[in-house]
C-alpha cells in the first residue's frame, strides 16, 4: 500500500511495472476544496472511536468477569465475541436490513407504534455516531478478551485481604481490579 501511494498504480501490470508519479497523489489530496473536511470527519470519527471505543471493552470484561454463573458467563462472551468474526460487508448489510426507511425492522416497529421514524444511516447528523457504534459493536467483544486475560491473571489473595479487612465491591473494584488491569489498558490504549 505505501509503494502503491507513489505509483499511478494499475493491477494489469502490478506493482513493480506501474508508472511511478512520486507525491502527485498527496498533492491532489492536500490541494483538494474538500480536503480540511475530509481531514475533519476523519479526525472527529477517529477520536470518537478511541474516546468512547475505549472505555466499552472494559466495561464488558469487568461485568463478564465478576459474573458468577460460568454458563451465562460463556454465552455472553460467545455473543460479544461474534461480531469480531463478521466482515464489513455482513455488518452493513444487517444495517441495511434493520436502518432501511422503507422496509427496515425498525422502521416497521416505529410504524407499528405510531412514531416517525428517519433513517440514521443516512442523516449526517446522526451517521458519525451510527458509524462508530457500529465499529464498537463488531470490536468490542475481541477487546474485552483482552482485559479478561489480564483480569484473570489477578492476585485473588488480594481480594480475599480486602474481605478481611472489610472492602465491599465497589472498593476491590476501585482498588484492586482497576489498577491491576490499567497496564494492559494503557498498553492497547498507545496501540489504538
Amino acid at each position: 500500500g505505501i509503494v502503491i501511494a507513489f505509483q499511478d498504480y494499475n493491477p494489469m501490470v502490478g506493482i513493480l511495472d506501474s508508472e511511478w508519479v512520486g507525491l502527485e497523489h498527496f498533492k491532489t489530496l492536500v490541494t483538494s476544496q474538500t480536503f480540511l473536511r475530509v481531514l475533519g470527519n476523519t479526525l472527529k470519527i477517529s477520536g470518537a472511536k478511541i474516546f468512547l471505543g475505549f472505555p466499552i471493552p472494559i466495561i464488558l470484561a469487568l461485568l463478564i468477569h465478576s459474573c458468577k454463573n460460568k454458563y451465562f458467563k460463556r454465552f455472553v462472551q460467545t455473543c460479544s465475541y461474534l461480531p469480531n468474526f463478521l466482515s464489513w460487508v455482513v455488518v452493513v448489510g444487517i444495517s441495511f436490513t434493520l436502518f432501511n426507511p422503507y422496509y427496515g425492522v425498525l422502521q416497521n416497529i416505529c410504524e407499528a407504534l405510531g412514531i416517525g421514524y428517519t433513517d440514521i444511516t443516512t442523516n449526517s447528523d446522526t451517521f458519525v455516531g451510527f458509524l462508530v457504534g457500529s465499529a464498537i459493536w463488531k470490536g468490542m467483544g475481541m477487546q474485552s478478551i483482552i482485559y479478561l486475560a489480564a483480569l484473570s491473571g489477578m492476585d485473588m489473595e488480594m481480594f480475599e485481604a480486602a474481605t478481611v479487612d472489610g472492602a465491599n465491591r465497589a472498593q476491590k473494584l476501585w482498588y484492586i481490579t482497576i489498577p491491576s488491569i490499567a497496564p494492559t489498558c494503557a498498553i492497547v490504549l498507545i496501540l489504538a
